[in-house]
């Protein structure tokens, strides 16, 4: 199998910033003449706490399963060589999310049902979420949305504690993925291969990591064009098509930036490639 980006990042950093809740005017006791009325300091001579960062840890860490498609070296070394020190993050800086769900999801969890679940909604939306990217101006979304997209929308979202996050991704992707979650077929067609939904546990590792590969490829490919549109952004629409073009170039084959149908590669290519062109 050719060799991917196992480490996929955005370009901010995962990041929480603490804030205060706000407080109302209670009843005042009036002072006593020639005493203090603020037995505190006041708010303004305080020095203000610094908002918190907490650093994800194990989006640094290799993900530890069979399924997970070999590192390309000098990507690998590159990661392990970045200083992660929480301090070095800003407070307001954007939050992770990605344009495809995280491979991590299909093999970190709860339970294995739970996996099995995200796979199968992953597998009945593929094709739906990728005609949506290609004609829709789409922007990537958090791991907790992924997360409530994958382990089943229901038809009908009751008032509770998760509602909310629920409702954010119905919204997001819409009825029709919605929908195909409730009605699944017995098989699905992933590129060249057909997978049968009614028993994923019975996936074979080698298809399994083609899954894999598969979200890596995609997210690297449009973090790859996100990234370029942040260090050029005055660009015309007639100048931007004009750089799509030279974008696609950078990928191999002629899908451009996502792959639908067509067949696996057999060797590696791109950054992987023995002699790169």
């Amino acid at each position: 199998m050719a060799s991917t980006l196992t480490s996929t990042h955005t370009a901010s950093s995962n990041a929480a910033s603490s804030s205060g809740a706000n407080s109302s005017m209670g009843a005042v006791r009036a002072g006593r003449p020639g005493k203090c009325t603020q037995p505190y300091p006041s708010t303004e001579s305080r020095p203000r706490a610094k908002p918190s960062v907490t650093s994800n840890a194990e989006l640094w860490e290799d993900l530890n399963d069979p399924a997970i498609p070999p590192a390309i070296s000098a990507w690998h070394a590159a990661l392990h060589g970045v200083n992660k020190d929480a301090k070095r993050v800003r407070p307001n800086a954007l939050k992770i999310a990605y344009f495809f769900p995280h491979p991590a999801l299909f093999v970190r969890g709860e339970s294995s049902d739970r996996r099995q679940r995200y796979l199968r909604n992953w597998l009945v939306s593929r094709a739906g979420w990728i005609t949506h990217l290609s004609v829709s101006d789409v922007t990537p979304v958090t791991p907790r949305t992924w997360q409530a997209f994958l382990n089943t929308i229901p038809e009908r979202i009751s008032s509770t504690f998760s509602s909310d996050q629920l409702c954010e991704a119905a919204n997001l992707f819409g009825p029709e993925l919605v929908g195909v979650q409730h009605d699944v077929p017995s098989h699905v067609q992933f590129r060249d291969i057909s997978i049968f939904l009614g028993d994923l546990s019975r996936m074979t590792q080698w298809t399994k990591s083609k899954v894999l590969w598969d979200l890596y490829e995609h997210n690297f490919r449009f973090e790859f064009v996100a990234l370029a549109r942040v260090l050029m952004p005055d660009m015309t629409l007639d100048q931007e098509s004009e750089w799509l073009d030279h974008v696609r170039q950078v990928f191999p084959g002629d899908s451009e930036l996502t792959m639908c149908a067509e067949p696996f590669p057999s060797k590696n290519q791109g950054l992987h490639h023995p002699i790169p062109n």
